[in-house]
């Protein structure tokens, strides 16, 4: 296939483009700009009233409303098949959230090569897009967005699942004895354990690393310890009523401790020098499904 035709097959994914005969699609194919974008550029701002419309062609935008609401639209989503952002002034600002292609088309164009009845759809179905408020949209697309933007800003919600949590913080709070004794304790929650491992490493000597949870707990000592502890059971722990995420935290805490254990017997039957380490690589294997479960209840169970 041509790269012309490619183009052609290309245009074809939005309405009402794909009704378009094929000579039609060629002169658009001729007069478009098709673009490639890097992360984080933006493609059109809040405001802008160049006469031009946005088709997504690959990956993944963010379109944020002067008043905050933001929708993640994917390449595959079906509000892709119609322009990003076709209203002027722009109401939106259209960044990209991977690296994207995309093909900038002029609205006189299509309004000279469209028939109005399909001109009139398209604008309709764009308003529908940009109007669809945060409540009413994908939930997942608007999750995405969320855990964007606290990238963004260096930091992520991840909450421990109360049953566990609770009684962690409880046997920490009794227990006197030594870092090793402690860490094992600190071990039954992978949260905690990174919240505790970060802590540790903004105190350890520049370049160098914490290997292990009990080099961790050595390094902040019992008192500050214990104090993450209790703060991690009372602001950072959640038992949601929701079935299915009461589910989710149980599966993803279980998964956690089993990789743990598996991985720490294998590194003792290779006689690798700190099982410990791998231990917690075990242990925080799958942070990230943690961190999506975190959000999910965040951002969908309010009335939990």
């Amino acid at each position: 296939m041509s790269t012309t035709e490619k183009s052609v097959e290309e245009l074809r994914m939005f309405n009402p483009l794909s009704d378009l005969s094929y000579d039609k699609l060629l002169e658009i194919v001729d007069q478009a700009e098709w673009l490639h974008a890097k992360k984080r550029s933006v493609l059109m701002d809040l405001g802008d009233t160049e006469e031009f419309s946005l088709f997504l062609i690959k990956g993944n935008v963010l379109m944020e409303a002067a008043d905050g609401r933001q929708r993640v639209i994917k390449h595959t989503d079906a509000a892709a098949s119609s322009p990003l952002s076709r209203l002027r002034p722009s109401r939106y600002r259209v960044s990209a959230l991977t690296p994207v292609s995309y093909v900038k088309i002029s609205n006189a164009l299509l309004e000279e090569l469209t028939d109005p009845d399909d001109a009139s759809e398209m604008i309709s179905s764009h308003y529908l897009v940009e109007e669809t408020s945060e409540e009413n949209a994908d939930f997942s697309a608007q999750m995405v967005a969320h855990i964007y933007e606290d990238l963004q800003k260096h930091k992520l919600m991840i909450l421990s699942w109360h049953p566990v949590s609770l009684s962690v913080s409880r046997q920490i709070m009794e227990t006197s004895g030594t870092a090793a004794s402690i860490g094992k304790w600190v071990m039954l929650d992978p949260v905690l354990s990174l919240k505790l491992l970060k802590m540790a490493q903004f105190q350890h000597r520049p370049g160098g690393a914490v290997p292990n949870i009990i080099s961790a707990t050595s390094q902040i000592g019992p008192k500050k310890t214990r104090k993450l502890a209790f703060m991690n059971l009372f602001r950072e722990s959640r038992d949601p009523r929701a079935l299915i995420l009461q589910e989710a935290f149980s599966h993803a805490w279980e998964r956690s401790i089993c990789v743990a254990a598996v991985a720490k017997r294998l590194a003792e039957d290779l006689n690798l020098e700190d099982p410990g380490e791998a231990e917690l690589a075990g242990l925080l294997h799958n942070v990230g499904e943690i961190t999506i479960i975190s959000y999910a209840y965040n951002f969908g169970s309010s009335p939990d």
